[in-house]
């Protein structure tokens, strides 16, 4: 049995005078370099974006697990996510935490929020829940996040992706999670 050595390979590619070898290469070595560039591509934003949901969920997680937040305790939260979201920067990423009050009558408002990269809600603003998620006399931690991902390598043809990713939870402690400066 004769074994096939790279260098017999491409010396029988050389003398190949007919040049079909050449030729398919030529036309197939362009789809293949494309589709590997867009699997990488693929691959980072699906990284991305796995990244980001965990950081939204992180952040709520652990709100939810207090009695009571500061503005301080709030910053030291958000910026955890710069170490969650390694290696992708965080400046093209903002988050959002906040506490969603819902009343007697079925109405949720802000009670406090605070934010990364971005304005916080509103405190004292009605929010509107997902149906079914609001229950009477509750509070929410909720957390949303927003990532703009340009790809390394792909980028003229991808151009730039938004992902977006939003969690609730409710506190684990307590009925409430207090907010002071």
């Amino acid at each position: 049995m004769r074994r096939i050595s790279p260098i017999s390979t491409s010396s029988r590619l050389i003398r190949d005078i007919g040049g079909v070898s050449i030729v398919e290469f030529a036309l197939v070595a362009p789809v293949v370099l494309l589709l590997l560039f867009a699997e990488y591509a693929l691959c980072d934003a699906m990284s991305a974006k796995r990244k980001l949901t965990i950081a939204t969920h992180t952040i709520g997680d652990l709100v939810a697990r207090q009695t009571s937040v500061t503005s301080t305790s709030l910053a030291t939260y958000l910026s955890a996510a710069s170490q969650i979201a390694a290696p992708y920067s965080v400046s093209n990423m903002t988050i959002r935490i906040a506490e969603l009050s819902t009343d007697n009558t079925g109405k949720t408002w802000v009670s406090w929020s605070s934010a990364l990269n971005t304005t916080g809600l509103t405190t004292g603003v009605q929010f509107t829940l997902p149906a079914g998620l609001a229950q009477n006399n509750t509070s929410l931690i909720y957390s949303s996040s927003t990532y703009q991902f340009t790809p390394l390598l792909g980028a003229s043809l991808f151009g730039t992706m938004t992902f977006t990713s939003q969690f609730y939870t409710y506190p684990r402690i307590t009925n409430a999670v207090t907010y002071s400066n």
